[in-house]
């Protein structure tokens, strides 16, 4: 009979030694439930090796426990271990139990197999111990039990204080499944885990190895100990399994390998619970997460083109993506391309951007497990052996241990729209379109810019649309268009303008869209500013006056050093096709031009395209219109001839500057109180190399003692990289000791301080 404890007087500590008693009741009733379930999965061995009926089993098992001086529990897991598949290159199984020798009257006999080496008793018992614990892994029911069982293993190591079990999400993070020796605060902080790169749980998923801290800082993580396992299951990182220690751990190699093998019967069980059973939408404490096998139907309902990309490992390094499942779309253009996509990967279908772009931003997104989005990639025909080239978005995000990859080819029309806009502002015109079936009307922003009104209020009504026209030629309007909707007639007319617009002729073009059985759903049209210049007599010797004041500056070598509002400029004469200009505008701004000419003939072609680029600064194109300009007018002038020119804008004061680049010439900013820098903007295609070329232009504010570098791209020719890097590291630059004796075009804009801040 047990001695009943005195009760305590103090309140405070009844309830802890109730809670202590409680908390002992309930660990023993735990244990007792996984040693139950132990031991019937032995019976169950029994039963099938025996043909013996369950009660018999259990009977044999207490006699063989009796007899041999083994728990009853250490001996069923004993025998459920000889059926688990032993770890790799542990695969002896000579060593087991004290007693486990008796199970042999229940196993098949084998083929007699070579004398082995002996083992160290030490081993042995190892040995022992890794299988029981791998049988109890086995017989986990949850990943809570799973972490229990863990956290009771000894084999060859001291306990664990703490035992965790992460499942691995969809954008890289590790989420808390199952936890021994947590405290309920500990649990809900580390409940979710992102894809931190120092923490060990982190590593081991994204390197798919263990990970082993045997000796940490006090103050680091959780513990001073941790092993970090991996759990791979049909080459899919599943999550990870983490045991730490409150103490340094001293394991040697053999301890440290059997430690390591507790990952595959972990792996193995933690995907028995999370597969659902049949009846069941989940299972193992997974409930609603999406399995990764799902992924090949999610992607085909995709409409866009999307691929799974799977990597391909050589060690803990990337090596290539594989193409796992795809979207119709993605099919489509890799059948057109005669590729094969069941055995495509990165590299072998886009052999230079894959190797020089794509598997590290891939790489990137795998280990971060953060998106990414890249816009205008040009996919170049001859570079990557495909039939068409093509400018692609792509968007890539992490999905468990793959990436989801998906893109929108530019179009035509993608491709046309800044050049038609740029035709727009040229020819003064813009155009609309109605939908007779909706009743909709569509500006171009060029016919927005004639009329005086933002493309925020939309097309004007028809009440808004009148005091806009002369009332005589308006009188005339209703009848041309009854002929243009009733007989299908191209409606062109001139109308004069009134209000805002009084003083300006306006031509008309409309044009009937109709259906293959003759039906009219659409009118497309174009308004042009036709406006005859002003005939008078002084303005136009003025006029003449002014043209052959700029043709006698155009001409002219531009100056060496120029100073204008928030801005001076040191330049350096170029040769061999190298040219330099400098352009101030009317509203105080000041435009910047480094250009260089490639091919025979270069000077000369050189300086055309310079008094081109001046004459389009006069007329006030930005940066990106400017550049659109000279490469249609060198696809006219010299077919076949290239150019690179980097266009920059200072605005007046010298606030900020909006550049656009044509080749690999990107500006360099050198500020006042931080280290030079590449400032983000995208690069665009040389001049003259194909019709139709967009350009983008980039912008960055300018502060006091800062300076801009232009230069031609005759100063890379080491390479991008190391002349970068060369220019970068010019603290100061000086454009003699840069040029080299080249003969090449450089420009230094300083801005001592913009004016009027």
């Amino acid at each position: 009979m047990t001695e009943e404890v005195p009760a305590s007087t103090d309140p405070v500590e009844a309830l802890s030694g109730m809670v202590a008693r409680l908390r002992s009741e309930r660990d023993g009733l735990r244990r007792a439930m996984r040693n139950r379930a132990v031991i019937e999965q032995a019976k169950g061995v029994l039963v099938e090796r025996m043909a013996i009926d369950p009660q018999a089993a259990f009977d044999q098992l207490v006699e063989l426990s009796t007899h041999t001086n083994v728990k009853l529990v250490d001996l069923a897991a004993a025998l459920v271990a000889t059926r688990a598949p032993a770890p790799a290159a542990l695969d002896d199984d000579d060593g087991c139990l004290p007693g486990m020798e008796a199970l042999d009257q229940f196993t098949p006999p084998e083929e007699p197999r070579p004398a082995a080496e002996p083992i160290s008793a030490d081993v042995e018992a190892l040995r022992a111990q890794h299988q029981l614990l791998s049988a109890r892994i086995g017989t986990a029911r949850t990943y809570d039990e799973l972490a229990a069982t863990l956290a009771d293993s000894a084999a060859g190591w001291p306990p664990p204080s703490a035992v965790t079990v992460l499942e691995s999400e969809a954008d890289g993070a590790l989420l808390l499944v199952g936890a021994a020796g947590l405290s309920a605060e500990s649990r809900s902080q580390w409940e979710r885990v992102p894809p931190i790169q120092d923490l060990p749980i982190v590593a081991a998923a994204q390197t798919r190895s263990p990970v082993l801290v045997t000796d940490a800082p006090e103050d680091w993580w959780l513990s001073r100990a941790v092993v970090a396992l991996p759990l791979l299951h049909e080459d899919r990182v599943l999550g990870v399994v983490s045991l730490g220690w409150d103490a340094p751990l001293d394991v040697d190699d053999e301890v440290c390998a059997y430690l390591y093998a507790l990952a595959e019967p972990c792996a193995r069980r933690f995907a028995e619970l999370a597969a659902p059973p049949a009846g069941s939408p989940h299972a193992g404490g997974a409930e609603g997460r999406t399995d990764a096998s799902v992924l090949p139907l999610l992607v085909e309902s995709l409409r866009r083109p999307a691929v799974v990309l799977s990597p391909e490992y050589d060690g803990d390094r990337i090596v290539d993506f594989h193409a796992e499942c795809g979207s119709p779309a993605a099919w489509e253009l890799a059948t057109a391309e005669g590729l094969d996509g069941s055995d495509g990967s990165v590299l072998t279908v886009l052999p230079q951007l894959g190797s020089q772009l794509l598997l590290p931003a891939l790489t990137e997104v795998i280990r971060t497990g953060e998106s990414l989005d890249l816009a205008d990639v040009w996919l170049a025909r001859d570079r990557e052996g495909l039939r068409g080239s093509y400018r692609v978005d792509l968007h890539a995000a992490r999905l468990w241990d793959r990436v989801l990859v998906t893109w929108r080819v530019h179009t035509e029309a993608d491709l046309l729209h800044e050049q038609l806009l740029f035709a727009e502002e040229v020819a003064d015109a813009g155009s609309f379109r109605w939908d007779l079936r909706t009743g909709e009307i569509r500006w171009s922003p060029g016919l927005y810019r004639l009329a005086g009104r933002r493309p925020a209020d939309g097309p004007p009504t028809p009440d808004e649309l009148e005091p806009l026209l002369d009332p005589d030629d308006l009188a005339g309007v209703p009848k041309a268009v009854d002929g243009t909707l009733r007989e299908g007639r191209t409606l062109r007319v001139e109308l004069r303008g009134a209000g805002p617009l009084a003083g300006r002729r306006l031509r008309v073009t409309a044009e009937p869209k109709t259906e293959p059985d003759g039906t009219l759903w659409a009118v497309l049209g174009t308004v042009q500013d036709v406006t005859p210049p002003a005939r008078d007599p002084r303005a136009d010797m003025a006029a003449a006056a002014r043209r052959h004041r700029l043709l006698d500056e155009l001409l002219a070598p531009p100056p060496a050093r120029y100073a204008g509002p928030g801005l001076e400029v040191s330049a350096l004469a170029g040769g061999l096709g190298s040219w330099y200009d400098i352009v101030p505008a009317t509203d105080g701004g000041t435009l910047l031009l480094v250009g260089e000419v490639a091919g025979d003939g270069a000077v000369a072609a050189a300086q055309r395209l310079r008094h081109a680029a001046a004459a389009y600064a006069v007329a006030g194109l930005a940066p990106a219109g400017l550049l659109a300009g000279l490469n249609a007018f060198l696809r006219q002038r010299e077919p076949g001839r290239t150019a690179t020119v980097v266009a920059a804008r200072v605005e007046p004061g010298g606030r900020s500057v909006r550049w656009a680049v044509a080749g690999q010439v990107v500006p360099l900013l050198y500020p006042a109180a931080d280290p030079p820098r590449v400032p983000a903007g995208p690069l665009g295609l040389p001049l003259g190399v194909t019709d139709g070329v967009g350009y983008d232009e980039s912008e960055a504010a300018l502060a006091p003692g800062d300076r801009l570098l232009l230069y031609p791209e005759g100063l890379l020719a080491g390479g991008l990289a190391g002349g970068l890097a060369t220019l970068l590291a010019a603290g100061d630059p000086d454009l003699a000791a840069l040029a080299e004796g080249r003969d090449l075009a450089l420009l230094l804009a300083r801005f001592p301080g913009a004016s009027g801040r």
